[in-house]
């Protein structure tokens, strides 16, 4: 039985960079992608080593050249909101970097902010309450892990979830 509908890729404990481009395999949909906005956070709400992530909707067939993800990995193209994870989905080998690019004025949302469904209100990434812009793309007030991330793309692909 499998945990994960992602597949190991190669592991790494490497130091994660802001800019980062990452990949996740999902047999037998592809490749798909991610990018560290913020690495290593060393007071952020979700605690120490937290890592702010993007995932894409893009999928290929590979890995994609720089130049491909260049073009298809933006702001617009995001798969859910904004997503703190710690770093298992790279030691582990589900999220294995391909690619550093340093990150852009247009790389990055306008504002992060996060649905808290404890208290029922919307943070923004310092944890403050705020009343966030309409056009806003929400993410989850707590720590992912790689199972509730896979979890949550598997859902987006419309693929089974993994057994437990």
């Amino acid at each position: 039985m499998s945990q994960t509908n992602m597949a190991v890729l190669k592991a790494s404990r490497k130091k994660l960079r802001p800019g980062d481009i990452f990949t996740m395999r999902f047999p037998p949909v592809g490749y798909l992608y991610g990018r560290v906005i913020e690495a290593g956070m060393d007071a952020g709400p979700m605690g120490p080593g937290s890592n702010l992530v993007y995932v894409y909707d893009y999928v290929g067939e590979e890995v994609e050249s720089l130049e491909m993800l260049d073009r298809n990995l933006r702001r617009d193209r995001l798969m859910f909101g904004p997503v703190f994870i710690n770093r298992l989905p790279w030691s582990r080998g589900y999220f294995h970097t391909v690619y550093w690019q340093e990150l852009r004025e247009f790389d990055r949302l306008a504002g992060h902010y996060f649905i808290d469904p404890v208290r029922n209100i919307v943070r923004a990434q310092d944890g403050l309450e705020i009343v966030p812009p309409t056009d806003a793309r929400f993410g989850f007030w707590g720590l992912d892990s790689y199972r509730s991330l896979d979890a949550r793309i598997s859902d987006e692909l419309g693929i089974p979830l993994a057994d437990d």
